[in-house]
C-alpha cells in the first residue's frame, strides 16, 4: 500500500468537489505520542469553509478499523476540528464500518466521506444502493445466509432454483433478488426465466456490508414441560447450547433447540423473553421459535453458524461474547 500524495488528493478533491484547497503541515503533531506521529502524515487545511485535519496513514502502517476509529478521536480531541483519515485503499466492508462510526474519511478515486459537512461521495456507483433497504425480510435472509456458507461465490447465483430447494416460491425468489440488488449487494440477470445474481464483492464483505439489514432469527422462546419434550425430537440445538458445541463455552443448564414457526404451532408451554439464569421457570427445554427453517442441511444437530450470531448478537454475557468471536474465527473466509 503506497501513501496517498497531497497532489493525489488534491486532484480527487478538484475532480469531486470543485476545489482546490492548499495544506500545510500540522504543527500541533508535536504534542501527540509518538505511536500516533508513526502512523500518519499530517495535513492541515479547510473545505468549504470548514477547518479541518487529513492524517494520513503511512505505507509502513497496518491499522484495523477499531485503530482507525480509535486514534481519529484521539486526535480530534487534541486538534479541536474534524479529523478526516486518508489512506490509498479500503475494502468496502470497512468503509461501510467507518460509516456507520461516523469516522470521515477519503479513499481518492473510491469515496469521499465527510459527515460534518454533508458529503459522501462515491466514484463507484455500484457501492451505492438503488433504494432504501431497512431489513432484509426473513426469506431473503434464509437465502442468503447459506448462500454464503457454502455456495462456490465465483459463480453466478441462481437465486430461482436456491429458492425452490428452499421450499420458496418463484415470487419470494424475485422479492429476494430486488432486496438483495437494492442492497448494493448483487447485480441481476435473468436467463431464460431463471433470476440469477453476481456479487459485487467477497463473501465477507458481503456478510459485513448485510450485516446491519439481518435481524435474529428468533421470534420468541418457549419453556416447554418436561412431558412434551420429545415434541422437539431431531430439532438443532440453537442459542448458548449450539454455541457451546461449537466452541469452548460450557455447557448451559437447560438445552436450547430451534423449530420453525410451523412446527411450532402445537407447542405447550409458556413464552419468556430471556433464558436467563435464576428466572423462576419450569425444567423443561428452551424451544426458539424461528422466522425461518433453522438448519441449512438434513441431519444437521445446530443451527447454521451465521443465523447463531445474529441470534446472540445482544447477549451481553462476557462468557458468550467471547465464544462468538471464536465462532466468527470459524466462518469460511
Amino acid at each position: 500500500m503506497k501513501t496517498v500524495s497531497l497532489d493525489q488528493l488534491g486532484a480527487y478533491l478538484h475532480e469531486t468537489l470543485g476545489l482546490t484547497p492548499q495544506f500545510g503541515e500540522w504543527p500541533g503533531q508535536r504534542m501527540l505520542p509518538y505511536a500516533l506521529r508513526d502512523s500518519f502524515e499530517f495535513q492541515t487545511g479547510a473545505l468549504l469553509g470548514r477547518p479541518i485535519l487529513l492524517v494520513i496513514r503511512r505505507a509502513t502502517t497496518a491499522l484495523t478499523v477499531g485503530d482507525v476509529a480509535a486514534r481519529v478521536r484521539r486526535i480530534e480531541s487534541t486538534a479541536g476540528c474534524p479529523v478526516v483519515y486518508v489512506t490509498t485503499h479500503m475494502p468496502a466492508f470497512e468503509r461501510a464500518r467507518l460509516v456507520a462510526l461516523k469516522i470521515p474519511f477519503i479513499v481518492p478515486g473510491v469515496q469521499l466521506y465527510l459527515p460534518d459537512l454533508g458529503i459522501d461521495f462515491r466514484e463507484r456507483q455500484r457501492s451505492v444502493r438503488q433504494s432504501a433497504v431497512a431489513h432484509l425480510a426473513p426469506a431473503t435472509q434464509a437465502l442468503l445466509i447459506p448462500h454464503l456458507l457454502f455456495d462456490q461465490w465465483a459463480e453466478d447465483w441462481a437465486v430461482t432454483r436456491a429458492a425452490g430447494q428452499r421450499g420458496y416460491t418463484a415470487m419470494t425468489a424475485s422479492r429476494a433478488a430486488r432486496e438483495l440488488v437494492a442492497a448494493g449487494l448483487f447485480t441481476e440477470h435473468t436467463v431464460e426465466r431463471q433470476r440469477f445474481l453476481r456479487p459485487l464483492h467477497g463473501p465477507r464483505e458481503t456478510w459485513e456490508l448485510a450485516r446491519p439489514l439481518l435481524r435474529t432469527p428468533v421470534i420468541r422462546l418457549v419453556w416447554l414441560d418436561p412431558d412434551d419434550a420429545h415434541a422437539l425430537a431431531g430439532a438443532p440445538m440453537a442459542g448458548v447450547s449450539a454455541l457451546a458445541t461449537l466452541t469452548m463455552l460450557g455447557t448451559p443448564r437447560w438445552p436450547i433447540v430451534a423449530l420453525d414457526t410451523t412446527a411450532a404451532r402445537n407447542l405447550r408451554g409458556h413464552r419468556v423473553d430471556r433464558y436467563a439464569s435464576g428466572a423462576p421457570v419450569s425444567d423443561g427445554p428452551v424451544c426458539e421459535v424461528w422466522r425461518y427453517a433453522p438448519t441449512l442441511s438434513p441431519g444437521a444437530t445446530t443451527v447454521d453458524r451465521l443465523s447463531l450470531l445474529l441470534s446472540l448478537q445482544t447477549e451481553d454475557d462476557a462468557r458468550v461474547q467471547g465464544a462468538l468471536q471464536e465462532l466468527a474465527e470459524q466462518l469460511p473466509w
